[in-house]
């Protein structure tokens, strides 16, 4: 072990031996994953420190050893839940052609009740039990070095988000894993800090500079997608209503209530205000006139 190893170990064998007795079996569990981390083929590109800055780094470094093995398991138990045992379409019970058309491709091998098994297991949303499903099968399938590099520290959960945004859809096989690979030693550069903006924007460049991807394809995946939902707000009695639509849908959108709104007079409320209102106006009364303001 050269110097530097035994300097990383030293200061990592410290932030433990002073945090030990306060943490308890947490920094037990993490010192059984210390050997892993630190004989990796790729190991974290900032050392631990001594002190609490090291706990904390050690226990950022567990949770993204966690999320990989949380995503490995999850994709053991989709391939536990084959689709092939589910009733065929049209048979009732069966998942609607429609749900099952709009089904992300990567759930297609996969039963239409692992999501809610899923969602009851860890008490979630029936979204956010499908979105961890398809993302860690991604992970598993398409990011195999991904998830390598979140259980050796070189990454953590934040960084994922530009591999499965920009990486992850690249069809070819052999030139998503070449592009995982040079951004992965690129982000595992010793002595740098890579934030997930800083890889996300890596990422894009990449793509785009190696043309792994086509501007006309991703558009017509992502037009697919368009749709209006709604999710509660923080503020009780609030909603947020989203509609995801093309760059020129949603700027003549925003310009035609923009209008509307500059028209009515002055009543105390703000800009926002009015074009919320009339909104709600042409959508839910778009026939009557002559009524007050919603």
């Amino acid at each position: 072990m050269d110097d530097l190893w035994c300097w990383r170990l030293d200061r990592l064998t410290c932030a433990f031996s002073v945090h030990r007795t306060c943490h308890g079996d947490l920094f037990e569990h993490m010192i059984e994953h210390v050997g892993d981390v630190l004989t990796a083929a790729a190991a974290p590109p900032v050392g631990l420190s001594c002190g609490p800055l090291g706990a904390v780094q050690a226990a950022d470094r567990e949770i993204g050893r966690q999320t990989a093995v949380r995503a490995r398991a999850v994709a053991e138990f989709a391939a536990s839940r084959p689709a092939s045992v589910d009733r065929a379409q049209g048979s009732p019970g069966a998942m609607s052609a429609e749900r099952w058309a709009g089904r992300a491709e990567v759930l297609r091998p996969v039963s239409e009740w692992a999501t809610q098994e899923l969602a009851i297991a860890l008490s979630l949303t029936g979204e956010a039990a499908q979105s961890l499903l398809e993302r860690s099968l991604i992970l598993v399938h398409r990011l195999p070095a991904t998830l390598e590099a979140l259980e050796a520290g070189v990454l953590h959960p934040g960084h994922l988000w530009p591999l499965l945004d920009k990486v992850a859809p690249i069809a070819d096989d052999t030139v998503r894993a070449a592009l995982e690979r040079d951004l992965l030693a690129w982000a595992g550069r010793r002595g740098t800090v890579c934030t997930p903006a800083q890889l996300r924007d890596k990422a894009r460049r990449e793509v785009l500079k190696r043309a792994a991807r086509s501007a006309a394809d991703d558009l017509a995946r992502a037009v697919r997608q368009r749709g209006v939902s709604g999710r509660p707000d923080r503020v009780e009695g609030m909603s947020t209503v989203s509609a995801l639509l093309t760059t020129p849908e949603a700027a003549a959108l925003i310009a035609a209530l923009g209008a509307y709104a500059d028209v009515l007079p002055e009543d105390g409320r703000t800009r926002g205000q009015k074009m919320a209102d009339c909104l709600l106006d042409l959508v839910l009364r778009p026939t009557e006139s002559g009524l007050p303001p919603v």
